[in-house]
């Protein structure tokens, strides 16, 4: 007969591998125009990856200062 102490803990290991979440992964881009006055405008786009979704939110600054953001969920 099996050792009951040894069973607990292979079935304890095999939860701990299994139930571990996803981590999530994030990558920015960002991008910057300058022109001949010497303003600058930028916009940036960052992806964001779930286990179950992906967001990407984009931001959008205006050689005025002005920020425009957006952002969306895609669920898989």
């Amino acid at each position: 007969m099996r050792n009951p102490h040894n069973l607990l803990l292979s079935t304890l290991v095999l939860l701990a591998v299994t139930v571990q979440p996803a981590l999530a992964a994030s990558r920015t881009v960002t991008r910057s125009v300058t022109g001949p006055n010497g303003r600058t405008a930028s916009r940036s786009r960052t992806v964001t990856r779930d286990a179950g979704s992906r967001t990407v939110t984009t931001t959008a600054t205006g050689p005025n200062g002005t920020t425009v953001s957006r952002s969306r969920t895609i669920r898989r």
